[in-house]
């Protein structure tokens, strides 16, 4: 409690000794998941402010000391140690047997209505500070019984209590409703995003677009001229080759070695919009796998500030790569690298593990190299980059990894693989509109998901706010007429001082 606040009239500051009649450690003893015994609760039972008891592990414990480590409504239980120390819980309801872990402290108020304004007390910023000073300077925090003794508390008459800790709950559960709303909105964002990417790959989302706009190009011109580019990068790639070997070819034979893709077949494919055509991706791209020789690079390679080396765990879930967490490796270390370097207007695509399928734009790097577990991505097109992208990432997308995924334990794809897709090629104009659509709907999700998570952060904000309010006298009316906290605390004092056993006269001792 901060010294320079007054307390409202008929307040009390006291130490938690003064209002509790038990402080004590809980049992020590193996878990089983056989009953043979009460149920044994521990720290990591607790999660969210609540217990699942079905899944409460039992515990072997003498007839003779059980009654001794029963838990029963009203009873607080702290963890006295680690990573959660000084987090609490209210026993409260209709609970199975069970005695408490050696790891919690148990207090059980002198009066068990006190407990509710307790619970709430210890939620506050004013018991953190005193948990964390009492932790400071240890090594393992920990909190032990005396030191929760001596915990300074604001203690209200006990009528305010009662206001006190009934407007909380009221309050708190108009704050639990909005969290659930605000939790309940994202995934339906997650369900608008693929929603605008499926219906941007089968026409639905440009179809006012398309029937202002009959006379377009349609795709398969497009993909003419991507073919056309594809056969001169590989023209131009072998030409470099032959002449770095210091071979001039004498006519135009070689060009004869060059493969024309596969087109696609579509033959059951689903109808496409007028214009559109089907495309596979080894029609329309370069892919191209990391280096996995003897020059690719190790953890203690990297370096503070150097040439990107990237990998899965760079991919944000916007299609970006992330800076701050961005590996490096040195020039010289880029340059020995036989293949996998980026370069502007690539993608990268996760060929394995939990993150399969997953996609990002290179951009803002202008070089860089890729890990093992991505394919760079190259369009043909310069055009394609973003269209691809938002397919890659849509349910369409998704699905052609189910086509191709070997469906083991540890999921993976080849590059050979991801050449296969079939994507649903739009014409040039309406490749820009869906993008531009595209681009549109993910900078509003993105919009409303912030303004979700302002929200959630509003409502922590609150929750504390009302609690420190609460504890200051602040957040009901007091009332002159309640008993002030000093003569509640009297009291306690005086039915403790009658429960303890009167200590028998000393004999006197014989002549």
């Amino acid at each position: 409690m901060s010294k320079e606040h007054i307390l409202p009239q008929g307040w009390i500051v006291c130490e938690l000794g003064d209002i509790a009649a038990d402080v004590s450690y809980g049992f020590t003893a193996k878990s089983t998941e056989q009953a043979i015994g009460p149920r044994m609760l521990r720290i990591t039972d607790i999660q969210d402010n609540r217990v699942d008891w079905q899944t409460v592990p039992y515990c072997e414990i003498q007839e003779d000391k059980k009654a001794n480590y029963l838990l029963c409504e009203g009873d607080l239980v702290f963890a006295r140690t680690g990573a959660t120390v000084g987090k609490s819980f209210l026993i409260t309801g209709d609970i199975p047997e069970s005695v408490y872990a050696s790891y919690l402290i148990r207090v059980r108020a002198a009066k068990k209505e006190i407990a509710w304004y307790l619970r709430n007390y210890f939620k506050t910023p004013d018991y953190w500070n005193q948990i964390t000073d009492f932790s400071s300077g240890i090594g393992q925090p920990n909190v032990n019984g005396t030191k929760l003794k001596g915990l300074k508390i604001p203690i209200a008459p006990f009528p305010e209590q009662k206001r006190i800790a009934d407007r909380i709950d009221a309050l708190q559960e108009r704050s639990r409703r909005a969290k659930e709303a605000l939790e309940a909105a994202r995934p339906r964002l997650d369900d608008l995003r693929r929603s605008v990417l499926a219906a941007a790959f089968r026409g639905d989302l440009t179809a006012t677009w398309r029937a202002q706009n009959p006379d377009t190009e349609p795709a398969l011109v497009l993909l003419e001229r991507i073919r056309k580019e594809r056969r001169k990068r590989w023209e131009e790639a072998e030409l470099a080759k032959m002449r770095s070997k210091g071979k001039e070819p004498k006519d135009d034979k070689w060009k004869k070695k060059y493969k024309e893709p596969e087109p696609v077949d579509e033959t059951g494919l689903p109808e496409l919009p007028q214009g559109w055509c089907w495309a596979n991706m080894k029609e329309m791209t370069e892919l191209i796998n990391g280096d996995r020789g003897k020059n690719y690079p190790n953890k203690k390679e990297y370096v503070a500030r150097g040439v990107a080396f990237i990998n899965t765990g760079h991919i944000e879930p916007d299609g970006s790569l992330s800076m701050e967490r961005m590996n490096y490796i040195s020039r010289e270390k880029f340059e020995r690298l036989g293949s996998g370097k980026i370069s502007p207007g690539d993608l990268v695509y996760c060929l394995r593990g939990a993150t399969l399928g997953k996609t990002a734009k290179v951009a803002p790097f202008v070089d860089g190299a890729i890990a093992s577990s991505l394919v760079i991505i190259r369009p043909t097109v310069k055009v394609l980059t973003e269209y691809l992208y938002n397919f890659l990432v849509s349910p369409l997308g998704r699905e052609e990894i189910r086509k191709y995924d070997n469906g083991s334990a540890q999921p993976n794809l080849s590059a050979g693989s991801v050449e296969k897709y079939l994507v649903p090629l739009a014409p040039c104009e309406e490749i820009a509109q869906i993008v531009k659509k595209c681009g549109e709907a993910q900078a509003a999700t993105k919009k409303i998901a912030e303004m979700v998570s302002q929200g959630s952060e509003r409502l922590v904000h609150l929750n504390q706010s009302i609690l420190a309010k609460a504890f200051r006298g602040e957040l009901v009316p007091q009332n002159t007429t309640d008993e002030p906290a000093s003569v509640l605390l009297k009291r306690i004092k005086e039915e403790r001082a009658a429960q303890k056993p009167k200590k028998r006269a000393a004999r006197k001792k014989r002549k």
